[in-house]
């Protein structure tokens, strides 16, 4: 079924712009407004909140890359956008030429669902981006923070094939055990981080899926890059440093998808 968009509006947060949603002509392209773009889509009867992030560079002369971005509990509602201020839209605002790219922000309704429950409309949203903007389809990665750290893992899991790159942070593989999760992931490159001294998440919810993911590929013989950030002394609160001191951005939009082995 194709996504019925009911309405879209532009946010202040970036730049100022009111205009309708992008579309492919280059005429409508070269005027969609840019910065942070609050949408809402209907699936399955409900209807969610999720917002986008368009650079203010963008023309639709060549294709871009995007990324998905999961919040954490904390940013879930109905609003639309508490999640596009939290993490890397916060980096973004903070140095937006670092993320030459495309963001999916969708904002979960519910604050102690798990990510894994929207799936289906969360990869909806990212369809509707793909459709109105020009996306490089090998340059897709997934990105969040806690609850998003953990939607990360598991629906990077669901759709082998489909992202470039995973950055989670701060996340966690349960109820799923990390040996799972870390099979059906398989040899997408993996940037993880989380701080040492996390008293929300323990740190054990990163490095047991990390360790997993490297007994799997040195099984399996796979060369797939898996990289650990640690971070000592710090909390919960460890994305501040990973999208603004690691060179996570310049890592995310340099990887291309390939084929899973």
């Amino acid at each position: 079924m194709i996504p019925r968009i009911l309405a879209a509006c532009v946010c202040t947060i970036v730049l100022v712009a009111c205009a309708a949603p992008a579309r492919r002509d280059n005429d409508s392209a070269m005027t969609a407004p840019r910065g942070i773009i609050l949408k809402e889509l209907t699936h399955a009867g409900r209807t969610y909140k999720f917002a986008v992030y368009v650079p203010r560079s963008y023309t639709p002369d060549h294709a871009w890359p995007c990324l998905l971005f999961l919040h954490g509990s904390g940013e879930s509602g109905s609003d639309g956008l508490k999640q596009a201020i939290q993490g890397i839209g916060s980096a973004i605002q903070w140095n937006e030429k670092e993320w030459p790219c495309l963001v999916v922000m969708p904002q979960k309704p519910v604050e102690n669902d798990q990510w894994e429950v929207y799936d289906a409309p969360v990869m909806e949203m990212l369809e509707v981006v793909k459709s109105e903007y020009r996306i490089d389809h090998s340059r897709i990665g997934l990105t969040g923070l806690s609850q998003g750290g953990h939607g990360t893992w598991t629906i990077a899991a669901a759709h082998p094939g489909v992202f470039c790159a995973l950055a989670p942070i701060c996340g966690y593989s349960r109820p799923f055990a990390p040996a799972d999760l870390a099979a059906k992931v398989g040899d997408v490159p993996v940037w993880a981080f989380h701080g040492l001294a996390d008293d929300v998440v323990p740190p054990t919810g990163t490095t047991d899926i990390i360790d997993a993911i490297k007994a799997d590929r040195a099984r399996r013989g796979s060369k797939a890059e898996v990289r650990q950030s640690l971070f000592e002394r710090v909390n919960h609160g460890s994305w501040d440093r990973a999208y603004r001191q690691e060179g996570l951005a310049e890592w995310l939009l340099n990887q291309r998808r390939q084929e899973r082995l």
